[in-house]
């Protein structure tokens, strides 16, 4: 029995695992079309199929017939005409090893065009292996700093009581695949820093580049190796004189961060005969007009309105300098900046999507927090009852939204303030309740992409 409750943290990432590949099955959208590999994900995935089954990365083919390939491409046009895909290629490098999997198994005995059954179901478990891979690294970096008991809360906290759950059973997005590489990039700091290696020097190199190449802007993450351990100026000092006398280590790592960028240049100057290209054509960031309120607390995605649980990671802040004050500078300098970021593109609700979607990366980081606030409310036995039921109330909570938005109780991204208390915790609606509902939904801000079109022409006249 001590071993069992010595390992709880272990058992309840296997159980999750367990749980999300079976809402996998129980949910059954890879068998059809337009779901898990559409939209984004269809930007993010094209290229396997483009060079494997279609053999042109240039989508010359797309051309000829578009009609043929209607929720299978999507590209953008670039100043030379050609077609150029609109996200970057790094989550074709999480998903290369699902889709040849399902690419043998359609040569046998399904048709290889690479959006078939067998493709969409290999993505789907792909995003379930490195969300559970994820959570197994979180859980080793916890242990560092917290008490078994305080690790299993967060785990439990982030993968049921969160987004995350979603977007790993539901739609294999980017942020399974950076939730899990932030999470590398965190642990493998802590032991450069505990034991300076070349091989975790290069881990961190090429995580930190895989990151940048699935979401330019992630680059950010790099604040925690440069400033892991700083707390002061004298501590700065330290860390400077650490990274020198390790400068083979610093230039190795700068080495492999650029190999998985290289292949997206490579491309970009293949496609359109530039070696960076803005391929989110027309779209773009209002740095002057962040929505920091909205995106926070608004009922449309407001990240505290549709995730209440990672309240406790920003109660957290207060307790984290206590228990790991190595990672406090970064992580919340981290979490300054990438709000910010994050709320200053154009459409600061991120289209289509459950919540604040581009926030579930940064869970990796804001897990420390949370542990510590966990921590801290663990001393006493009433305090520790309290947060056991608050956890299980909000990941209900958050497992009544997910229902909600699969079943488009919850609008994609026209959700309202009327609309969201007219079916709060509602399972089952009646179609007279589905008409009254269209009816309270308010469609998004619209002007913010107007207003961008217009900073866009003015620059373009300087």
């Amino acid at each position: 029995m001590k071993k069992y409750f010595r390992s709880l943290s272990l058992v309840s990432c296997w159980i999750m695992a367990i749980v999300f590949t079976w809402t996998v099955f129980n949910i059954g959208n890879f068998k059809e079309w337009r779901s898990p590999i559409s939209y984004d994900v269809t930007n993010y995935y094209c290229y396997l199929p483009a060079i494997f089954v279609e053999g042109d990365l240039t989508l010359k083919f797309y051309d000829a017939h578009p009609e043929w390939f209607v929720n299978k491409y999507a590209p953008n046009k670039a100043p030379n005409g050609s077609n150029v895909i609109k996200m970057t290629m790094g989550l074709s490098f999480y998903y290369a090893p699902f889709f040849f999997i399902a690419h043998g198994y359609a040569l046998l005995f399904d048709k290889p065009d690479g959006y078939s059954s067998p493709y969409r179901l290999m993505l789907l478990l792909g995003t379930v292996f490195f969300s559970v891979l994820g959570l197994l690294y979180l859980r080793k970096l916890l242990l560092l700093y917290f008490t078994e008991s305080a690790a299993t809360l967060v785990l439990l906290s982030l993968g049921i009581g969160t987004n995350l759950f979603y977007y790993t059973v539901h739609e294999p997005m980017s942020h399974a695949y950076l939730f899990f590489t932030f999470v590398i990039i965190m642990y493998y700091t802590v032991q450069w820093h505990r034991l300076p290696s070349i091989k975790d020097a290069a881990r961190i190199g090429f995580f930190s580049g895989l990151a940048i190449l699935i979401r330019p802007t992630d680059g950010i993450i790099l604040l925690i190796p440069l400033l892991y351990s700083v707390t002061s100026i004298a501590t700065l000092q330290t860390k400077l004189a650490l990274l020198i006398t390790h400068w083979k280590h610093v230039m190795l790592l700068g080495i492999v961060l650029c190999i998985p960028i290289s292949f997206q240049l490579i491309y970009w100057k293949m496609v359109t005969g530039q070696w960076i290209f803005f391929s989110y054509v027309g779209e773009g960031f209002l740095w002057n007009d962040p929505e920091i309120w909205n995106g926070l607390f608004s009922y449309r995605k407001g990240w505290f309105l549709y995730t209440p649980i990672i309240s406790f990671a920003f109660l957290g802040f207060f307790f984290l300098y206590r228990y790991c004050r190595d990672f406090f500078v970064p992580i919340l300098l981290f979490t300054i900046i990438n709000i910010y970021v994050v709320l200053s593109w154009w459409s600061w609700w991120y289209g289509g999507s459950f919540g604040l979607r581009s926030f579930i990366e940064s869970y990796a980081l804001l897990a420390l927090p949370m542990g510590a606030c966990y921590q801290w409310l663990l001393k006493s036995r009433w305090s520790t009852l309290l947060l056991v039921a608050v956890i299980i109330l909000l990941s209900t909570i958050n497992q009544i939204q997910t229902f909600q938005y699969r079943h488009y109780y919850i609008h994609w991204d026209s959700q309202s303030k009327a609309a969201y208390w007219y079916v709060f915790l509602k399972m089952n609606l009646t179609e007279e309740e589905k008409t009254t509902l269209g009816k309270l939904q308010e469609q998004p801000p619209w002007q913010r992409y107007e207003k961008l079109q217009q900073k866009q022409m003015q620059e373009g006249n300087k």
